[in-house]
């Protein structure tokens, strides 16, 4: 499940729990979209909570959804509490314009700090 929410200065609040599917991020892209039209690149920060990966179809969609969107990612944040989080975003970051980092939960005031930077 994904929820979105945009802050007043512009930056991305994306919520994400249980499994991620197709239909998941066909709902998002639209919203993404809007707030990329209207600011340019986007600083994000996804928080992970009892995260259990992709379904097939979501997984294939979502590297639909990065590839499509390189230039509009500045910053993004993932926040999480698993080990295998993190070395997911270390093995992801090369293939992505943006700048990812990754944060624990325990760290997540310095993840809103960088992303705002």
């Amino acid at each position: 499940m994904l929820s979105m929410n945009v802050a007043d200065d512009g930056a991305v609040k994306l919520d994400v729990s249980g499994q991620v599917t197709k239909s998941d991020i066909d709902k998002f892209e639209p919203a993404f979209d809007r707030v990329a039209a209207d600011q340019g690149p986007v600083r994000m920060i996804i928080e992970l909570t009892d995260f259990e990966g992709w379904d097939f179809d979501g997984f294939w969609r979502d590297l639909k959804f990065d590839s499509r969107h390189q230039d509009d990612l500045e910053r993004v944040a993932i926040v999480g509490e698993e080990g295998w989080e993190d070395l997911s975003v270390r093995f992801t970051n090369p293939f992505f314009k943006a700048d990812m980092r990754f944060f624990y939960k325990t760290q997540r005031e310095e993840a809103e700090r960088w992303v705002r930077q």
